[in-house]
């Protein structure tokens, strides 16, 4: 996939950060992402993975984008597809607003257990509703 270079090196105003808010960037992703990713980042948070600075480390830990998208550098993550270019910019300004602290660690975790409950809640009541068409 060829990636334009000029879009590895954007201010935050290009990116959009003075008039976006973290929460619902985070929001978009999550929702763009499968259920494995969500699952597999939550249990990273709990387990005292996440680092900022850094797709990830040779220890094993990384960021939140490290761990929904398997992303080891802003490269890849320009390469993933998150289904929509609103969810790629919220991306990158995920990148942004976490390295920064403005997206906490707990915050991220909190989100992904809201998430990841309200999708299985979801599936639940799809397979309850087929029981009873059968």
């Amino acid at each position: 996939m060829f990636i334009d270079q000029s879009l590895l090196h954007l201010t935050d105003d290009q990116l959009g950060m003075t008039h976006a808010d973290a929460r619902e960037d985070l929001a978009l992703v999550l929702e763009a992402l499968p259920l494995p990713a969500l699952v597999r980042t939550k249990e990273a948070a709990e387990n005292g993975r996440f680092i900022r600075g850094a797709y990830r480390d040779a220890a094993g830990r990384g960021c939140v984008m490290h761990f929904l998208t398997g992303a080891t550098s802003k490269t890849e993550l320009l390469s993933y597809d998150f289904g929509s270019e609103q969810a790629l910019w919220a991306a990158r300004r995920i990148v942004r607003w976490f390295d920064y602290g403005t997206l906490s660690f707990e915050m991220v975790s909190e989100m992904l257990g809201e998430h990841i409950a309200s999708r299985r809640a979801a599936r639940r009541a799809e397979e309850e509703e087929l029981v009873l068409a059968c």
